[in-house]
């Protein structure tokens, strides 16, 4: 399936949406300040951040959307990679982790 503008708002928007119900209403970096360790609500903040890169990104209007979510996810994947191998903390992880999932759902959407 190709990205469309259409399809990548779509997924923006339960991004956020699921962002919003995880946090209960709360600011995300309330979580963080505090030092509480919030694994599901940053595997949601990822996701949201991901795809509003994707759409920073093909606003510039270089490439088509599915290369540039196909070139932003490689950029988290690898991330990801690098901070499991040096043990970063759960957030992180799941930070990377729901950024690049909802990027393969984007690109793929009939993946689990």
């Amino acid at each position: 399936m190709t990205v469309t503008a259409a399809t990548l708002e779509g997924a923006l928007a339960r991004a956020r949406a699921d962002l919003q119900a995880s946090a209960g209403g709360a600011a995300v970096c309330t979580f963080t300040r505090a030092g509480i360790p919030v694994p599901s609500v940053k595997l949601h903040e990822g996701a949201w951040a991901a795809l509003s890169e994707v759409r920073r990104q093909g606003r510039r209007g270089r490439d088509p959307l599915e290369q540039v979510a196909q070139d932003v996810r490689s950029r988290w994947a690898a991330d990801l990679e690098l901070r499991r191998q040096r043990d970063a903390g759960p957030d992180w992880v799941a930070y990377l982790l729901g950024g690049v999932e909802a990027l393969d759902r984007l690109l793929d959407p009939d993946s689990p």
